[in-house]
């Protein structure tokens, strides 16, 4: 009986340790060292296959094991065995086998792939097999793909991106007792069905096909052409490259409400959805975040450009949408923002917008519309409409069509600043543009060189040169605020009243700085308007220069009543005038250092009134003159003396304007100034008057029209008639004073002198000009030397110049009514070619002697082009 039951023991012994398998790694029947690192080959092994003892991994890189007949391709009993894969690896088995076997836990990782082909794999004894942050395929040729130990169930866990595709004939999985997911699911089939694949979702369509992990670094199909994948086997963000995606259903569907997708262009990018949307979120569901961006572009053509019930974020790229609907909606849901990106959108549709149904558009990096201007108008968000839209001449609207990119947050009559310009100075052409007006974002100087600005444009509360609040980057905000600062050089005027729609000369939402030795002259409905992130206004004009604000309503206004003005140390002079409105509105604190008003007498800054006042009343309707103090010119209107605080309307009746920097006396209107004289110019070398239209000029009785103690030059704008009536002379030239009269078609009546030399040896010039001398003394005396350019003396008949003096035909009495006309001589000469446009330089008689006027005979004239002209004056 012992005997018996130590047999049954030992039995019983043998029995447990055959069931207690060693330790064991086999690949194509061929054991491996567990012991020591070692490189397997051999037959049906290609690429790189190795073994790692000290960490139990087997490497597959690029590799390819073919088992031969009566072999399993891996079969392992190692617990806990790692198969880390690099690259694109296979494994393909013969059909009396199973493909792979693992006796004990086993984990596919590496990032890589493995494609299985042949008879099931199979996990016995409950292990556990995971996939992790790789993609493994089993495409079994019998019924069963993978599968657990009858009795004892398997475990298959999906973790960490890790991906697993099952095929099979019947089943893909048999006997596993659980199938784990850690981050993933099932994408599609069913693990009692004949294919299932298991893993991650990118919840993600493109062109109708899923985005899957087997699929997700090369997304192919019918439609797709290009590269078109995700960034990683982890990531939310698809790549496009030179892609394009032809589709009848929905170009890009996200999904996944819950993902921030994210669309990243490179190169030349196309959907085309006619019929369907071009991008979508998930129908009528809150989404995540959906952003386009990359240094791309994406164009799109498709019923519906973009739809999305969440925020949509355009960064750097190019997009240019042509839609028969909406071109980007979000459900009036989502806010749009637009950084540093470029963005044509434009529909066909009769009642469809280019952005309707948005919560909110938000502009970075001086991103901005750019137009086209509707009925001068700049499309731009409205809150009530929920879009972007424009004022079409009788209500606002939804626009079809809008521009948007980067600018410097500056409109000049309609031009918007953009990047694309420069990053250095540039000119700024345009149709409403003369002159030179050139921009410098480096130092954000905006320089006006005898320029004029003379339409405008409508945003907001509009302006000829309008200034926004980012002024290049919206992220700029508080003390770092930047100023935008204006060069003035020359004679240059902001003049929107010829426009369509009169508005505002300068509408800016950020600080100003003026500065140059120029003048500047604003002439519009409001002057300058300053509010949002303005706070103030610093004039520093330089000696000499001007600015003039001659607007309607008012001159300088800020509705949030919080501008400073500031006037910095020099000799330039500032006039504000409001004719409806005060002059200035809106003024919280004012700094004037050694500035002063110089007019109206008494005004000074009334902090309760928020602007200047006089005797508790606030200027308006009258000029308000700033300067450090009065400086007469030395010209006189009448008993007026000109000074650089009423240089601009001297007598306030707009007849006359004076302007110092180049010395012109323009004659608006006509006018009998008073005094003694109507104009006298006592002090001015060279001044220029330039009469503006017809109009008739009176002087005193005992005076004359025009008095030049320094050379003095009269011409004209028009060649309408210009009249000067004056009792004792019409024009009067003393102290040796030369007197040019240019290109003026003028009448003197009646004085007792018409153009008279009174003293010290004055010249007189005739060009080009047409006079008619009325008087009861003499017509044109006085003068050291007479000469006729491009005209001659049509009457008296018979009459020269002779003496400094017109004279009858009897060559000594002077005439009393002269007729100056048109053409070179009014007797026979010859003339030379090609001097239409040289003046008279030097007069010489035929003996070659030089002379002051043209003698009686031959004359030889010296034009300014070198020619010469022979004249015979009988």
């Amino acid at each position: 009986m012992k005997k018996i039951f130590t047999s049954l023991i030992l039995f019983l012994m043998g029995v447990m340790v055959s069931t207690v398998q060693a330790e064991e790694l086999k690949i194509n029947g061929k054991t491996v060292s567990l012991t020591s690192s070692s490189t397997i080959t051999g037959t049906g092994i290609s690429g790189t296959v190795k073994y790692n003892a000290s960490e139990k991994r087997l490497d597959l890189t690029g590799a390819t094991i073919t088992a031969p007949s009566g072999n399993i391709a891996i079969s392992s009993s190692v617990a806990g065995l790692r198969i880390y894969l690099t690259g694109t690896n296979d494994i393909h088995s013969s059909s009396d086998k199973v493909t792979m076997r693992f006796d004990a836990d086993v984990t596919f990782c590496g990032g890589g792939d493995l494609n299985v082909y042949g008879k099931h794999s199979i996990v016995y004894e409950g292990s556990k097999m995971i996939v992790y942050a790789c993609r493994l395929s089993i495409d079994s040729s019998d019924d069963t793909a993978l599968q657990g130990w009858d009795g004892k169930p398997a475990t298959l866990s999906i973790q960490y991106y890790g991906a697993l595709w099952l095929k099979s004939k019947s089943s893909v999985l048999k006997n596993f007792n659980a199938v784990e997911y850690k981050t993933g699911k099932l994408l599609s089939g069913s693990v009692t069905g004949t294919e299932a694949m298991m893993g991650d979702d990118y919840g993600l369509r493109v062109a109708g096909v899923d985005v899957t992990p087997f699929n997700y670094d090369n997304i192919t199909g019918a439609g797709i052409s290009g590269t078109v994948k995700m960034n990683g086997k982890n990531g939310s963000t698809l790549m496009l490259n030179n892609a394009t995606i032809n589709s009848s259903v929905y170009g890009i569907y996200l999904l996944d409400n819950s993902k921030e997708y994210t669309i990243n262009l490179t190169g030349d990018n196309t959907i085309n959805s006619v019929g369907a949307r071009g991008i979508s979120g998930k129908n009528g569901i809150d989404c995540a975040a959906l952003n386009l961006t990359g240094t791309g572009k994406l164009s799109m053509k498709s019923s519906y450009g973009i739809v999305h019930k969440g925020n949509v974020n355009i960064k750097d790229c190019t997009l240019d949408f042509s839609t028969t609907l909406s071109c980007i909606s979000l459900e009036n849901y989502g806010i749009l923002t637009i950084d540093n990106a470029k963005v044509h959108l434009k529909t066909s549709g009769s009642s469809s917008a280019a952005v309707d149904e948005t919560a909110g558009v938000n502009y970075l990096s001086g991103c901005m519309e750019t137009g086209p201007t509707i009925y001068d108008c700049f499309p731009t968000y409205d809150s009530s409409l929920k879009g972007i839209a424009c004022y079409n001449g009788s209500d606002t609207k939804l626009v079809k069509e809008v521009n948007i990119e980067p600018t410097y947050g500056i409109i000049v009559s309609g031009v918007v600043l953009t990047k694309a310009m420069g990053s250095t100075q540039f000119k700024v052409t345009g149709e409403s543009i003369e002159g030179s007006v050139s921009y410098n974002p480096t130092n954000n100087v905006l320089t006006l060189n005898n320029a004029s600005l003379k339409k405008n444009y409508v945003r907001e509360k509009g302006g000829t040169l309008i200034v926004l609040d980012f002024n290049g980057d919206k992220t700029i905000t508080g003390a770092s605020f930047p100023e935008l600062s204006i060069l003035v050089w020359g004679d240059c005027n902001i003049n929107d009243k010829g426009g369509s729609w009169r508005s505002n000369a300068i509408h800016s939402r950020n600080n100003l700085y003026f500065y140059g030795n120029g003048r500047l002259n604003l002439d519009s409905n409001a002057g300058i308007i300053v509010d949002g992130k303005g706070k103030w206004i610093e004039f520093a004009m330089q000696p000499g220069g001007k600015l003039i604000d001659n607007s309607y309503n008012y001159a300088i206004c800020n509705p949030d009543y919080d501008l400073t003005l500031k006037f910095a140390e020099s000799e330039a002079t500032y006039y504000f005038k409001g004719q409806v409105h005060n002059c200035i509105l809106g003024i919280s604190s004012v700094s004037m250092g050694s500035y002063q008003v110089l007019a109206p007498s008494g005004a000074s800054y009334s902090s309760s009134l928020k602007t200047f006042a006089k005797s508790g009343t606030a200027v308006k309707n009258e000029w308000l003159v700033f300067g450090t103090s009065t400086e007469d010119y030395g010209l006189q209107i009448g008993n007026t003396p000109v000074t650089n605080v009423n240089a601009i309307d001297p007598l306030g009746n707009g007849a006359f304007t004076y302007n110092n920097n180049d010395k012109t006396l323009k004659v608006n209107d006509s006018c009998s100034p008073g005094g003694v004289n109507a104009i006298t110019n006592n002090d001015i070398s060279d001044l220029v008057i330039d009469f503006q239209k017809s109009l008739t000029l009176t002087g005193g009785n005992g005076g004359g029209a025009i008095i030049a103690f320094k050379n003095t030059t009269i011409k004209s704008s028009t060649s309408d008639l210009v009249t000067l009536s004056a009792g004792n002379t019409g024009i009067n030239a003393v102290q040796g004073a030369q007197i040019v009269i240019d290109g003026v078609n003028m009448k003197i009546t009646k004085p007792s002198y018409g153009i008279n030399g009174h003293s010290g040896n004055p010249n007189l010039i005739i060009k080009s000009s047409k006079i008619i001398v009325e008087s009861t003394s003499g017509a044109i005396r006085g003068f050291s030397s007479v000469i006729l350019d491009d005209c001659h003396v049509e009457s008296p008949a018979g009459g020269i110049v002779s003496g400094g003096k017109v004279v009858e035909n009897n060559g000594t009495t002077v005439a009393k009514n002269v007729t100056i006309d048109l053409g070179a001589t009014g007797i026979q000469g010859v003339l030379p070619d090609g001097s239409s446009n040289a003046e008279m330089k030097t007069i010489y008689d035929a003996q070659g002697r030089k002379t002051n006027e043209l003698q009686p005979g031959v004359n030889i004239i010296r034009m300014s082009d070198g020619t010469t002209k022979k004249v015979i004056v009988k």
